[in-house]
């Protein structure tokens, strides 16, 4: 039987699993990563991979989400200042 393991650890990992993906994604393309190249570049084992994603369109799908929650911080108004500062520290991020 596996030890459980908080929610906290969860999220973390599979955060670590997306950015690891994020790197594939971003050095082969969408039409030639595969669940092994994430595998690899996470040094993680297929039953680890596939205990957070279906396939490798859940991974990509996964990391579109995690790229929006990132950026949509830009577009929530705060006291820090205006939104047109808050954009354009996101075009200067980028």
């Amino acid at each position: 039987m596996a030890p459980k393991v908080s929610e906290d650890y969860k999220k973390e990992r599979k955060r670590e699993l997306i950015e690891a993906a994020k790197k594939v994604f971003i050095e082969k393309g969408f039409v030639h990563t595969s669940m092994q190249d994430i595998m690899d570049k996470a040094g993680i084992s297929r039953g680890v991979l596939y205990r957070y994603f279906n396939n490798i369109e859940h991974v990509f799908i996964e990391v579109l989400k995690y790229n929006d929650q990132k950026d949509i911080q830009y577009f929530v108004p705060s006291d820090e200042g205006s939104l047109w500062l808050q954009l354009k520290s996101l075009v200067e991020e980028q």
